[in-house]
């Protein structure tokens, strides 16, 4: 009996995360975090692997205002990457990965597979922004 509670939690955590890969309401997301990546590829870095990084949190009021500006890519739609941040957040009890260009203005949320970009009046602002906080944690972007 206790097996199949577990079960039973363990199936309704995975369908709220599931239904959460629908439009994100980027006000309504907490635990922002910038990581190292010492020389790995962010693609390859499962979730639950996140916590082995080096890491500095991001205030959620400040990637809230700087995300009002994102607008989702067509699904089609994709990139070629040339350097790039590590990041995560909460959304609806789900930790999500996201992978941020350092020059494009543009992130790819790896849960929906759908990429992001930011308006231009603001693109460059959060890119030194983000600059800045690499720095802050010594930390050389690839």
């Amino acid at each position: 009996m206790q097996l199949v509670k577990i079960f039973l939690v363990c199936l309704f955590m995975l369908s709220r995360c599931a239904a959460s890969a629908q439009e994100i309401d980027w006000n309504k997301t907490t635990h922002w975090t910038l990581y190292d990546l010492k020389e790995k590829k962010p693609f390859g870095i499962p979730i639950d692997s996140l916590r082995q990084l080096a890491a500095m949190p991001l205030p959620d009021d400040t990637m809230h205002f700087f995300l009002q500006f994102a607008t989702a890519w067509p699904k089609e739609k994709s990139s070629i990457w040339m350097g790039e941040f590590l990041a995560s957040y909460n959304a609806k009890e789900c930790t999500r990965k996201i992978i941020i260009s350092t020059y494009g203005g543009f992130f790819y949320d790896e849960r929906d597979k759908r990429y992001y970009q930011l308006s231009e009046p603001v693109r460059k602002k959060w890119m030194d922004w983000l600059d800045e906080k690499m720095n802050a944690m010594n930390i050389g972007n690839n």
